[in-house]
């Protein structure tokens, strides 16, 4: 925890402390040369292209399309994977990019880490789920976060506050009708439970010793 910024809605954590974003000052002095920052409570927006392009163009069209799809409004950070096998291209988008110039000053490199792109890499490997379609549901500090990832591309994500709206939003795919989710939320859903296969266990226990580890 000590070597990563956590950012959530409305404060952020650093060294195990809470802090609002007008006393960023406090912490200036004591960051990393390689700061971490994992993004909480936000949404992952994800935008599908199905297109066959050639990798030295992928640049160009993403710059052209994030200009004509997501707002300019300095707030929006971004990132892509285009799949090649299925000529597939996802641009995904979070906002935070105004929190994160607060930083950019002070660190010699900054990663930044959706917190979606974290569970996704907990579930593959620590919890080595070799699924070809993994569709899972946590809960973190009152947000559900549901993701459906396929061959290691994020492909659906939303994060709610009420479980009423989680199988509004869920993509029950017939062939793969289970669902991978946290030990902790198994008595939230038990409307969930009469429509899809549960598998569950500690991922939020994996995800803060991912986020810990040094």
């Amino acid at each position: 925890m000590k070597d990563n910024i956590l950012l959530n809605k409305n404060f952020f954590t650093y060294d195990e402390e809470k802090y609002l974003d007008e006393e960023f000052y406090r912490i200036q002095e004591k960051l990393k040369p390689k700061q971490r920052v994992i993004i909480l409570e936000e949404n992952l927006n994800i935008i599908k292209f199905d297109i066959k392009i050639r990798k030295n163009k992928i640049s160009n069209f993403v710059d052209e399309n994030i200009k004509k799809n997501i707002p300019q409004n300095g707030d929006v950070l971004y990132h892509y994977i285009y799949d090649s096998k299925s000529n597939l291209l996802y641009i995904y988008y979070i906002k935070g990019g105004k929190r994160i110039d607060n930083l950019i000053d002070y660190v010699k490199e900054l990663e930044v880490t959706p917190i979606q792109f974290l569970i996704m890499s907990v579930l593959r490997n620590k919890f080595k789920i070799k699924d070809k379609e993994i569709p899972v549901l946590v809960k973190i500090n009152n947000y559900y976060y549901y993701l459906n990832i396929e061959n290691n591309i994020i492909k659906q994500s939303f994060i709610v506050t009420n479980e009423e709206e989680i199988l509004k939003n869920i993509e029950i795919n017939e062939e793969y009708s289970k669902l991978y989710i946290d030990n902790n939320i198994l008595h939230e859903i038990a409307e969930i439970k009469n429509h899809i296969n549960i598998i569950s266990f500690d991922i939020v226990k994996g995800i803060y010793e991912k986020i810990n580890k040094k």
